[in-house]
């Protein structure tokens, strides 16, 4: 609508064209109208397909056909120096860019080599033993598979005895999985020295950052199970 508006707003017909999104959700077409386009000194009468609601505007493969567009020279931005080029690469390229960086994409856990993470228990520590609790039988199978899952990526390891046993609690992921976490509140975690660094605050972490260019944000699958 909002680039409707800004062309002018040229005049609509009905439309007979039912448009739905990815997700089945079917768009609400508030009419059609033609439009004369000019691109690299040609010039078209193209049909503008125009949408209620806001949302950025949407090359059909109807203009790119007409206009017999290269979708490898768009150049996107109006600012040469802000400007960048979409391109579209073939399944050679595909496969050439995936076997460079394998490592990186494969589904396989990482594992933390920098530090080795250790435990350090009061010299009074006694092993506390905790029966598992009941689990959901919504959740129960869910919870076999990740821990099968965990066995066989070498997470986990099979045991029959252990002095230290704790409960596990399954918790539901956004991805609809269930990841299935220790509670060690009630065997371990009193029993501790606990590392007293001090963590910086939020506001010493903006300073730090201050004058920052560039800044990602890493999401890391299974975080605490990639620490040996």
């Amino acid at each position: 609508m909002d680039d409707w508006h800004n062309i002018g707003s040229p005049a609509l017909h009905s439309s007979s064209l039912k448009l739905q999104c990815y997700n089945g959700n079917l768009l609400n077409v508030k009419g059609e109208c033609h439009v004369h386009i000019q691109y690299k000194d040609k010039h078209y009468d193209l049909p503008l397909i125009v949408i209620n609601g806001s949302s950025s505007p949407l090359l059909g493969i109807q203009w790119i056909k007409m206009m017999l567009l290269n979708l490898n020279d768009i150049v996107h931005g109006q600012n040469p120096a802000q400007s960048y080029v979409h391109k579209i690469y073939d399944a050679a390229a595909l496969n050439t860019t995936l076997q460079k960086y394998k490592q990186l994409l494969n589904k396989e856990l990482g594992h933390c080599t920098k530090v080795q993470a250790h435990i350090q228990l009061k010299l009074d520590a006694i092993p506390k033993f905790f029966k598992p609790r009941p689990i959901p039988f919504a959740y129960l199978e869910c919870v076999k598979e990740e821990i099968q899952r965990n066995v066989e990526a070498g997470i986990l390891e099979r045991i029959d005895t252990s002095p230290w046993p704790a409960p596990i609690v399954p918790v539901k992921k956004l991805n609809g999985k269930v990841g299935t976490c220790g509670d060690f509140k009630v065997t371990i975690n009193h029993q501790m020295l606990i590392d007293q660094h001090p963590i910086p605050s939020i506001d010493e972490l903006l300073v730090r950052l201050n004058n920052g260019q560039k800044f990602t944000k890493l999401d890391l699958s299974d975080a605490y199970l990639q620490v040996d």
